[in-house]
């Protein structure tokens, strides 16, 4: 399944879990922080990240422009996703 998503400046998305697919996500634009747990990484524009199965993740944009991202999940549809 693929998507796409724009976050705005100043978004700090909530942590989710997707509980049996990996996710695979590609910054097309801007810069951020994808939220792991407690751990932060910085992420800019023609980066990819990974997210494994049960990994709870958010996206924080603390930058000035819009974010952008097309994800890629290891499923056919959206997987099944619970709050962190």
């Amino acid at each position: 399944m693929m998507g796409y998503s724009v976050f705005k400046p100043g978004i700090d998305t909530k942590q989710k879990i997707h509980l049996e697919a990996e996710e695979l996500a590609y910054v097309l634009t801007g810069s951020g922080k994808l939220t792991v747990g407690p751990e932060l990484v910085q992420f800019s524009a023609g980066d990819s990240l990974y997210i494994p199965p049960g990994v709870p993740h958010g996206v924080r944009n603390d930058g000035s422009d819009d974010v952008a991202m097309v994800f890629f999940f290891s499923s056919p549809e959206y997987p099944k996703t619970i709050d962190a």
